[in-house]
């Protein structure tokens, strides 16, 4: 079984690269952790989508993965889901891919500049079509919201709202673009560091969250296959 891991940032992955670190062979020329049957290469791809789908692409076509597993924090537009939880993503789609007409935002879909269903898009969403088995019985699934500015005033906010997502970050809808388009069962998994509100450092959870998702790869991950 040979999976890839990514994560946007070193700080999101390093307890979980870290423990790899100790626990398996590693093969310095490819780059690949070795542990029984289980094969385990991490990629730290940078942040944003442009960064996430040049890598992401590049590291399927060199390690030919039988599972992609992107993780990081996200923030969270549904206030039903705890500071510091670690949920799944079902589906992702873009903020802010379109055109503004003065007050008004039409995306690529509705201008016709891409039909809604054309591959890999299923009704304007970039939907995990791969049933996951590593999900773990209990993780709550979400919809994922992509932006390349993150939200941190409230008419940028009320707008993205209106798309009914349950948390965004800065790279899933390119994780999903990428290995839907490469036919790579992929899996997304998020841990929630703040809310969706205007800007305030103070209410973030950055560092539960971290070790929650670094927690949930180090203890169920390398033990599932």
């Amino acid at each position: 079984m040979r999976i890839l891991t990514v994560a946007a940032t070193i700080r999101e992955i390093q307890p979980f690269m870290d423990f790899i670190g100790k626990n398996f062979e590693r093969d310095r020329n490819e780059e690949i952790f070795y542990k029984d049957n289980l094969q385990i290469a991490v990629a730290v791809t940078g942040v944003g989508v442009i960064s996430t789908a040049y890598h992401v692409a590049g590291k399927i076509a060199l390690y030919k993965p039988d599972l992609c597993v992107q993780v990081g924090v996200a923030g969270a537009f549904n206030k039903e889901l705890d500071l510091g939880e670690v949920v799944w993503v079902k589906d992702e789609m873009w903020a802010d891919w379109g055109v503004e007409d003065h007050t008004a935002f039409t995306d690529v879909f509705d201008i016709g500049l891409v039909h809604p269903d054309e591959k890999p898009f299923t009704g304007k969403r970039l939907v995990n079509m791969f049933p996951p088995a590593s999900v773990p019985p209990g993780m709550k699934e979400v919809s994922g919201l992509t932006v390349n500015t993150v939200s941190g005033s409230l008419p940028t906010i009320e707008k993205r709202s209106l798309l009914k997502c349950d948390v965004e970050s800065m790279e899933g809808a390119a994780f999903h673009y990428v290995c839907l388009s490469e036919n790579c069962p992929f899996l997304q998994v998020r841990g929630i560091s703040n809310y969706v509100e205007p800007r305030n450092r103070e209410s973030w959870k950055m560092a539960e969250a971290v070790t929650n998702i670094n927690n949930w790869l180090i203890s169920y991950l390398p033990y599932h296959y």
